[in-house]
This record gives C-alpha cells, sequence and structure tokens, in this order.
C-alpha cells in the first residue's frame, strides 16, 4: 500500500484549498487501515494538534464522509466512512503512488514513529511473534533531541507505548539513519544492508535481534505490490501479436482487461 507516502505528497495539494484541509487525507487512511476511535486515529496522526483533528473529523462528517456514532458503553465516539468516504480509498492509493514513484523520501519524511505504527497497525506478522512477553526499546531522533518508543508484545499482539512499559526490555533498537530505517519498511532496501551502514544498530538478546526484522509483512508486501504494477503496465505496453502499423512514440496498448 501506498498510504506511507502521503505525507510527502501533502505539502504539495494546493487545490485542497483550506490548508488545514491538508491533514484530511491522513484522517482517511487512518480509518481506511481499520482506527475507529479518536485515540487510535490520533496515534497514526501524532504531529496534529488533538484541536485540529477533533475540528477536521466534524467538517469530515458534515461533508458526509465519515459517521460519528456513540460508543455502546456511553464513553466516547466510534468514527467510520461512510460510502462516499470508502470511495475516497482510490484517490488516497493514488496520490500514494504518485509520491512512491515521484518524491525522494527525505529526513523530513521519514518520522521512525510514522513507520512503526504502520508496522503496527498493517503489517505486524503475528505468525512469528514468540509465545513470552517480549519489550522492544526504539531510540531515535527528532528534531535536535532523542526519542523512545516501546513495543509490548504480547499474547500475539503488540501495542506502541511512549512511556516505559514497567517491564525489562529485552531488546533496544537504536535508529541512526530515519530515511534509512524508512527505505526499509516499505522494502527498498534490505534489512541486513542497513545493519551493515550503521543506519540502525540492535543491542541484548541476539536470538531477537535476527527475529525482529521477520515480524515486518510491509517489506515483502511493499516489493509484490511493485512488481505486480511492473508487470501490470509491461501489459499494457506490449503491442498485441498481429498489430498492424506503426505505434505512436510513448503511446500505451490498451489492454482487454481495461
Amino acid at each position: 500500500m501506498e498510504y506511507e507516502n502521503l505525507r510527502s505528497v501533502l505539502p504539495y495539494c494546493p487545490g485542497l484549498g483550506d490548508p488545514r484541509r491538508a491533514v484530511d487525507p491522513i484522517i482517511l487512511r487512518n480509518l481506511s487501515l481499520g482506527c475507529e476511535t479518536f485515540n487510535e486515529i490520533a496515534a497514526g496522526a501524532h504531529l496534529l494538534f488533538h484541536s485540529l483533528l477533533t475540528n477536521r473529523l466534524r467538517e469530515l462528517q458534515r461533508a458526509r464522509v465519515i459517521e460519528i456514532s456513540p460508543k455502546s458503553d456511553g464513553h466516547g465516539s466510534v468514527y467510520e466512512l461512510t460510502a462516499a468516504g470508502r470511495e475516497l480509498e482510490a484517490v488516497l492509493h493514488a496520490m500514494g503512488g504518485w509520491a512512491d514513484k515521484w518524491m525522494e523520501v527525505t529526513f523530513q519524511h521519514s518520522d521512525p514513529n510514522v513507520v512503526l505504527w504502520s508496522w503496527c497497525q498493517t503489517f505486524w506478522r503475528r505468525d512469528r511473534l514468540p509465545d513470552n512477553r517480549v519489550v522492544v526499546r526504539f531510540d531515535f531522533p527528532r528534531e535536535g533531541r532523542r526519542v523512545r518508543l516501546w513495543f509490548l508484545v504480547q499474547d500475539k499482539d503488540v501495542e506502541i507505548c511512549r512511556r516505559h512499559t514497567g517491564f525489562e526490555e529485552d531488546l533496544i533498537v537504536t535508529i541512526e539513519d530515519p530515511v534509512a530505517f524508512a527505505h526499509w519498511h516499505p522494502g527498498l532496501v534490505e534489512w541486513g544492508e542497513v545493519l551493515r551502514s550503521g543506519g540502525i544498530r540492535l543491542d541484548d538478546r541476539r536470538e531477537l535481534a535476527r527475529a525482529l526484522s521477520t515480524w515486518n509483512a510491509g517489506p515483502q508486501a511493499h516489493a509484490q505490490r511493485r512488481e505486480g504494477k511492473r508487470h501490470a503496465r509491461g501489459r499494457i505496453q506490449t503491442p498485441r501479436a498481429g498489430a498492424v502499423g506503426p505505434q505512436p512514440d510513448g503511446a500505451s496498448m490498451q489492454s482487454p482487461a481495461l
């Protein structure tokens, strides 16, 4: 999925008009990925002020793009896409696909917090997780300071914690090069290559250090998606057998499947 690259597209979308609307694709992305509560949506848009997020959710409701209903226990709300909102998923994919093809991932677009959230929200390999509880700490730079986040893995599930879990840390991951880390998640570079370059350092238990990258289905899923797109483009651009007459330069033959 191209959703990760939406962060790099948004600053270049003047057609959105009101600058506050530039965050709407991020909100819709999070809802598309299964977020239902305010806190879940906010976790995938951690740089947004809660007041702005609240405002945009209300505006999206007024536009009939999302529905807001009370939770069954009466505490808080549940947010869901309407039929109109679900049709916007194709737009999100197109925006992310454009960024994936044309924009270079830079330091400002490679926040490890976003990568870790995407990993846990969409690409967690529960079949590869250990049976026992595991705590993984991630250290990385942001705006001149060091930030820490933790994975709390237990019962074949994971939670991202912004405060110490209270349990002993089993593995410490130091992200020295956020751009390299961001390239690994969509499968643009191999895990071993990032380790050898010093972009990531692993400390403590060796068996966990070897297993960590296998818990992320993102690199393989993104690589397969790109390969599928290459094959699709090849089928469209290859002239049909027996075609008569010259083909315009750069023109794509229409596939019978289209």
